[in-house]
């Protein structure tokens, strides 16, 4: 919930545009934190900043594709854009049990998980740039 209220509350004032890939790279970040051995106060911040990443992220996408996709695709672009993180998060435990029960270690997880972050961050620069290159404009999509 946190993710959600801060995401929001930032996307408000700034855009979506700015916020999905700020947060999309602050949960890659958060993650890399947690592949780190670390006392429990700095423990319980990483695993916040993560879950802002993750929770945040989904939430702000909502104004994201509003923002970036006409009318008459916006339902089937919202639909792509949440059932792949639905997809990860089916499979991402899934994955973890693989990687844990390859005794990779839960280090190996994290890294795992940072891979969809990162690519979430840059489909989230690329999207308003292929958006404006097929409308046919150089002026920037909504923020």
């Amino acid at each position: 919930m946190i993710g959600a209220v801060i995401g929001s509350y930032f996307a408000d004032r700034v855009g979506p545009g700015k916020v999905v890939p700020a947060l999309f790279i602050v949960g890659v970040i958060a993650l890399a934190v947690l592949t780190n051995k670390m006392d429990t106060g700095l423990l319980l911040v990483a695993i916040v900043f993560a879950g802002i990443g993750g929770t945040g992220t989904n939430t702000v996408l909502y104004g994201f594709v509003a923002n970036n996709f006409p009318e008459n695709a916006r339902g089937s672009a919202l639909g792509v854009v949440m059932g792949l993180g639905r997809i990860g998060a089916m499979l991402g435990p899934a994955l973890a049990g693989w990687i844990l029960e390859a005794g990779h270690g839960a280090t190996w997880a994290f890294y795992a998980f940072m891979i969809p972050g990162s690519i979430g961050a840059v489909l989230a620069l690329a999207v308003p740039v292929i958006v404006r290159r097929r409308r046919g404009t150089l002026e920037p999509v909504a923020a």
